[in-house]
This record gives structure tokens, sequence and C-alpha cells, in this order.
């Protein structure tokens, strides 16, 4: 487990301090990277970001063609040109026909994050009083925050996966980097839950072969979604209504897939709250064309493996409770999950600031990894 942890504010950029891709969580999955990879696909050159919302430009569009380049894809490139054991094709559907592969990005949020609005934990009562589970690809970030909510979410049967630390696009990092996002992600969920996860989805859908084959060498399954089953909740200036009519022209027998929505701000888990209910009264009014599951069950896999690989049941679900945190139960603002025992790394990213510097887009260490440390151990305990 490590003895540090990147600084959670994605604003302050990838995991590129010395000191935390030194580390031995990072050397040592880099060194297992390193041995399984081919060196030519350790060697695909670097995407270049243009945007602050996860846009690349890819070094040729001959060069995405042959790497698999999934964003420049029509349709979208989902199997490498040379399978093998580190580099699958994509998870991009169910298995089953009229299965819906439901999941959220982004999250987990709490209701102080949100100011007292909709939040993941709002989304998770929902999806309660529909006896549904889903899937959240969480990020470390946020996960850093909001470790009680991650806890609520598993002890209900959701799964767990993982969506990087910093929510960077994935082609623009060097593979040290890539390996960080991972494995700094997979810790502390596996801090805070005892699982590691078998699913991984980079960051807008941002991967070629390189870093399929990294995640895969990191015993990752990449999961994607299907071809125009973005919910368009994050794209343009989406609306509840937009988003809802998504889901409407979906209702339909078809064959299964998986789809994109996200649980992180007000409107992502307003909106996902609104499907929902749009799909519970389908369901009562005998109009429903899908069935809704998380992904691994729709793949017929556990969502976890162990530390070697094979596969782990997931838990079995519990009565979800979910107390809402009145907006400024902390003192500093700070997003955090309910109860006292997740408030303490709330207090984190102030210290993290005022530790060193954090320009040029580094992350700034700070003394946190104490504090998420002791709040794992009381949430294992």
């Amino acid at each position: 487990m490590p003895t540090s942890w990147p600084d959670p504010d994605e604003q302050k950029g990838v995991i590129n301090l010395p000191a935390l891709l030194g580390a031995p969580l990072v050397t040592n999955a880099l060194a297992l990277v390193t041995k399984t990879v081919s060196p030519a696909i350790l060697a695909y050159p670097l995407s270049l970001r243009v945007d602050t919302n996860g846009k690349t430009q890819y070094s040729s569009d001959a060069a995405a063609v042959t790497n698999c380049y999934w964003p420049s894809g029509n349709p979208h490139c989902t199997t490498p040109a040379q399978v093998l054991p580190y580099l699958q094709p994509d998870v991009a559907s169910c298995i089953q026909p009229n299965v819906l592969g439901l999941n959220y990005d982004d999250g987990p949020s709490s209701t102080v994050q949100n100011g007292g609005n909709a939040s993941t934990q709002d989304l998770a009562v929902q999806l309660a009083t529909m006896n549904q589970n889903a899937t959240f690809f969480v990020t470390g970030a946020s996960t850093y925050y909001n470790p009680q909510v991650l806890k609520d979410l598993y002890t209900a049967g959701h799964e767990i996966s993982v969506h990087s630390w910093s929510h960077a696009p994935m082609t623009s990092l060097t593979n040290q980097e890539i390996v960080a996002e991972i494995k700094y992600t997979e810790a502390l969920i596996y801090s805070i839950i005892g699982r590691k996860p078998r699913y991984f989805r980079a960051p807008y859908g941002d991967v070629d072969d390189r870093v399929r084959a990294i995640a895969g060498a990191l015993g990752y399954e990449n999961v994607l979604w299907g071809q125009d089953k973005d919910s368009g909740d994050s794209e343009g200036a989406p609306t509840e209504a937009a988003v809802v009519a998504q889901f409407t022209s979906w209702n339909k027998p078809q064959p299964g897939f998986i789809d994109l929505e996200h649980s992180l701000d007000v409107n992502s888990n307003t909106w996902a709250i609104a499907v929902l209910k749009y799909f519970q009264a389908q369901k009562a009014a005998g109009t429903m064309a899908l069935t809704l599951m998380p992904v691994g069950q729709c793949q017929g896999k556990s969502a976890y493996v162990d530390l070697t690989g094979a596969a782990l049941p997931n838990p079995p679900p519990q009565p979800m409770t979910v107390t809402r945190v009145v907006p400024g139960a902390t003192a500093t603002g700070k997003p955090s999950g309910p109860g006292a025992a997740s408030a303490a790394p709330a207090a984190t990213p102030a210290a993290a600031a005022a530790s060193g510097p954090s320009n040029s887009g580094a992350r700034v260490q700070t003394g946190a990894g104490a504090v998420v440390a002791a709040l794992a151990a009381a949430l294992l305990a």
C-alpha cells in the first residue's frame, strides 16, 4: 500500500512527481508491463492534448488506424489488429440481447461536494428503490474525497471499476504515467473495499493499443461504450429532456449494449436519476424493452479479481442506507462522504497546496497517505 498519495485536485494535472512515479507501487508495475508488452507497442507515439476537455490529436491518421485509436474511428476501433494475451478486444457490448450495461463515470460524488444537490448518493438511493445495481468507474481523486460513498456503493452490491486518478486522456501520457494513474486508483479502491477491480475505462474513451496493452498487462479488461450509445450528458449543452429522450430512443429490442453516463456534478446525477425514473415507469407500464444490469454481470463475469488475476465472486448486496450531509458540514467546504470518518480527507487539498509548488501541472505530494490509511483501516474494521 502506498505511503503517499497523489494530490486529489484534478486541476493540478496528471501524476508526474518523481517521488510518486518512483514509488514501488509504480516501479514494480512498470517492470511487469515492460516484461509483458512488446517494446514496439510501448514505443507508440503519445498523442497531443489540445484542450481541457480531453480532446487529443494523434500523431497521424495512418497511425490512428494501425494503433486502433478509439476516438478517431467511425465506427470506433475496438479490436486490435493483433490480439495477444495482454491485448484483447474492448468490452463494448453485453452478451445477451436487450440488455443495457448500466454504468456511471467520474464519481463518486457527495451531497457536500454538490452543494446539497444531486450526487452519487442520491443516484444510489434511486437505484436502491429499483433494486438495481450498476457499475461505477471511479477516479482516484473523487474517491479520495468520498471514501465512505465508495464503501456504501460496494456494500450495496454495485460494481466498482477503475477510471484513472486525475481523469487525463491516457494516450497523451507516458507509459509510467499511465501505470501510476491506474495503480494509485487501484490501491485506493483496494484500501477501502478490499477488492481489485477487473475493469478499466479510460477517460474520454481515449485509448489505443499502447494503453490497452498496459492496462491488460496490469490485469484489466478495457471497457468502452457502444457505437452511438453515449447519453450525451457531458457533451455540448445537454438538457434533462434530451438525455431522457436518448434513452427513450434506445428502449427497444436490440443487441446488448453498454452506455455512457456520469455521476459527478449536479446535472449528470440529476439526469441519471431522471433516466432511472423513466425506466421505472416503463417497467411499471409493461413497456420496458431492456434489462438493466452492471457491466460485469452483463459479461457473465465477476467485477473483481484477486491480486494474481483469479476471479473473485461479487459480494452479496446489503441493504443500503444513505445519510445526506448538510452543505457546510465540513470546515473546509471541501467534499466528503457521509459521517465523521469521511470528513478527514477533505482537509488534505489545502495541506497539499501549502506543502510545495504545483506549477507546470505537477501534482503536489502531501502527508495525506496517513490520513487515508487510517480512514481505510476504520472502514475495513
